[in-house]
């Protein structure tokens, strides 16, 4: 059993896991995406279901040939003890920034919450994200006879003394398709091509490969599986049609998150960066603001939207994200999400770019007490079809 814990980053590295384990053996995943085999995933509403579920997701599992499961850990679920029946070999923590502060109250709330699953009796190993201060005081809290692995982009940082591994990123060079990505570790040194982008998937794939190292691989054959995977559903998935701009979906709905990707599409983007986003109904209030200057200072464009508003006034949502921009008079704004991402794609350049963030793979809009059948990823490819019919 793998868990992985963190802000941002839970769904890419078990889905790399996954992917890469299946490759040797049977591997499942639960998560936000589904539980399953990676090929054939079921919706559970939920990252990391309830306790009962996951005893049931399991033992299906198990009775369909899996030999490891790699599994998302919400906070909610650590703090819930949802997982406590689970007997974890691994855990996996990739970062920390705001989120959920609507249902922990605060940072250290949520930080507590995370350390959990590092406290499990019967851990054999910790991965962690070295260049997190989080990252540290996990290390220093462990039991003594947990391995600890660590994982860094930072050149200047030093690896503690306590680990019993490490794997650094000497190099993150962005290429038309992806990244390639220059490794040096404990376990040897190479080179990384992946079709994935940006700084933060280099720290994804980071985190997959020190899993699959300790657990024994050759270190060839650990970066030929990394460097096989494809795009994940809804995180920094790209859309081309014949003509029209190149689309990504993500599901950045945090400050953190939405700063990484605008960063890192940056890179790519010969023209103009357009973002479509808005902030989800009776959730944290106080990152509305945060992503509206990110949004501000990032994108050359903005067009603010719905993002399941649930009991909320689009109005409301949209008048905070607002607050925290500089110059609100130069946004746009369409509460009606399939119109906003029209709007952004129809009226930009081939050489333009345009994140729709926010939903990601999710294939709904929750409005009031209805949930309405809704794709960001549908609703582009539909528009870039338009586009490339009307060129031809």
């Amino acid at each position: 059993m793998i868990g992985v814990t963190g802000t941002n980053g839970k769904t890419s590295v078990s889905h790399l896991l996954a992917q890469a384990l299946d490759s040797e053996a049977r591997c499942g995943v639960v998560g936000t995406l589904g539980a399953g085999f990676p090929e054939a995933l079921e919706a559970t509403g939920y990252t990391t279901p309830d306790a009962v579920s996951v005893q049931g997701l399991l033992a299906e599992l198990k009775a369909k040939g899996a030999r490891s499961v790699a599994m998302e850990i919400s906070s909610h679920a650590l703090h819930q003890s949802r997982v406590e029946a689970v007997h974890f070999d691994i855990a996996v923590f990739t970062n920390l920034s705001r989120d959920h502060f609507d249902y922990h109250g605060s940072f250290g709330n949520y930080a507590a919450a995370k350390r959990r699953l590092f406290q499990m009796p019967d851990l054999r190993c910790a991965v962690l994200n070295m260049d997190q201060p989080f990252g540290l005081e996990l290390l220093g809290s462990l039991a003594g006879d947990v391995d600890a692995v660590g994982y860094s982009a930072d050149l200047e940082s030093a690896f503690p003394e306590r680990l019993s591994g490490w794997i650094r990123a000497e190099r993150i060079l962005p290429t038309a398709r992806g990244m390639e990505i220059q490794l040096e570790s404990s376990w040897g040194s190479g080179l990384l091509q992946t079709e994935l982008m940006g700084s933060f998937n280099a720290d994804n794939l980071l985190a997959a490969l020190a899993v699959l190292l300790y657990k024994g691989w050759d270190w060839s054959e650990a970066i030929a599986a990394l460097a096989s995977i494809k795009t994940i559903a809804g995180r920094l998935e790209r859309f081309e049609g014949e003509a029209g701009p190149m689309v990504i979906v993500d599901y950045a709905h945090t400050p953190d998150a939405l700063q990484k990707a605008l960063e890192v599409l940056r890179g790519h983007c010969q023209g103009s960066l357009s973002v479509v986003f808005g902030c989800g109904g009776d959730r944290d209030r106080g990152k509305r603001p945060q992503m509206g200057a990110v949004a501000e200072r990032l994108a050359d464009r903005v067009i603010l939207t719905d993002d399941n508003p649930r009991s909320e006034a689009s109005e409301t949502i949209i008048q905070q994200i607002l607050s925290g921009m500089q110059q609100p008079d130069m946004v746009q704004v369409e509460t009606d999400r399939a119109q906003a991402i029209r709007l952004a794609v129809e009226s930009a350049g081939t050489d333009d770019l345009v994140l729709i963030a926010g939903k990601g793979h999710e294939r709904w809009q929750e409005i009031g007490d209805r949930r309405i059948p809704f794709d960001d990823r549908e609703q582009v490819q539909r528009l870039l079809g338009i586009a490339a019919e009307g060129q031809q």
